[in-house]
């Protein structure tokens, strides 16, 4: 009988682990299910495997392991976060928590375990169990020795940050944002910091620092992404060639605007990202109407145009449209005021962001 309970347990944990490399050979990168329609259908139909409906359903650690995460990925899939995500995820962390040995033992596993919760906490819009969160992870990982401080343990770490300041935009705090990662690069190594894992974050904080008013800080941010070349994340690198014009233009380098087009194009269209209707507006602006422009009243209309155009536009509009508030920006440059003022007054309003 204990000879037949090992085993189960075995075919458990193994059946959760090929589960997972299955989707993992799929799911290496968000933009390669986001461009890829069969790998998404693909994904979803592990997703639907009778392994991930309920949590009980994992019986050893390396099983549970598996399934929250699998659970956070089809989560991340469907785009879908409610107070069940919440509570499965929050389940895993407090087993991990109710056996100190795993805590003691498994750091990487436990810090992974807060991230995917305190993402969970963001898109659900739970501000102070975010923040609850994420100062429980910042306490633990202080309190880690040294010799456990490898580069592992500082990657789950790096996640942590990114999931909060991803969240402090959404809740539009984004000197939070920018306090966390001051906090993060006094405590992990620079060569982790500035590695490709840290793109999300990146774009986060150029993000952050453009809604403080802070563009030199913005641009410092975004070009850091410009600058890698690689194939990881192509979604967010063709979001920060948009996003560069955007900070370029608030610099007031509008002599170089319309070079500046023409980069981004040329690495829009050699990475497969053809630019949407309101892209091609943005662009014919900075491209061309821009240049030619020689009063404030001019550059106003050009403005009032392109922010009629955004109000009607269909969603799917932008490269840029699920990260960037077009309409918050045009109107805090027409009618003169700070863009982090539009952006909580629209909130506040309960306007559609």
């Amino acid at each position: 009988a204990e000879e037949k309970k090992y085993l189960d347990l075995y075919k458990n944990s193994v059946a959760y682990r090929n589960l997972a490399l299955r989707s993992g050979v799929i799911d290496q990168s968000p933009e390669v299910v986001s461009r890829n329609a069969a790998a998404k259908k693909q994904l979803e139909q592990l997703y639907s495997h009778s392994l991930l409906k309920k949590s009980n359903s994992a019986r050893t650690l390396s099983s549970k392991k598996y399934f929250y995460n699998l659970y956070y990925k089809r989560s991340l899939l469907h785009r879908k976060w409610n107070e069940k995500s919440c509570r499965i995820l929050g389940e895993w962390v407090n087993y991990l928590e109710e056996k100190q040995h795993f805590m003691r033992n498994f750091p990487e596993l436990y810090l992974r375990s807060l991230s995917r919760l305190l993402g969970a906490y963001d898109f659900t819009g739970k501000q102070p169990e975010a923040e609850a969160t994420y100062d429980k992870s910042k306490k633990y990982f202080l309190a880690l020795p040294q010799r456990q401080m490898t580069k592992t343990i500082q990657q789950a770490f790096l996640t942590i940050i990114t999931n909060y300041t991803g969240g402090q935009l959404y809740f539009i705090k984004p000197e939070k944002a920018v306090q966390a990662y001051s906090f993060l690069s006094q405590n992990i190594s620079p060569d982790i910091l500035n590695s490709e894992l840290s793109i999300v974050l990146f774009i986060n904080l150029s993000w952050s620092h453009f809604l403080l008013g802070q563009y030199r800080d913005a641009l410092s941010f975004v070009n850091k992404i410009i600058a890698y070349k690689t194939n990881f994340r192509t979604d967010v690198q063709a979001d920060a060639r948009l996003f560069v014009l955007i900070v370029q233009y608030e610099l007031k380098k509008h002599d170089l605007m319309p070079y500046l087009t023409r980069a981004s194009e040329r690495w829009l269209e050699k990475n497969s990202y053809a630019p949407k209707n309101f892209d091609k507006a943005l662009i014919e602006f900075f491209k061309y109407k821009l240049p030619k422009i020689t009063s404030a009243k001019e550059e106003k209309k050009a403005l009032e145009d392109m922010l009629l155009q955004a109000k009607h536009a269909k969603r799917g509009f932008s490269i840029l449209y699920k990260e960037f508030d077009f309409e918050s920006w045009l109107e805090s440059k027409i009618y003169g005021r700070p863009m982090l003022e539009v952006l909580k007054k629209r909130k506040f309003e309960n306007i559609p962001v």
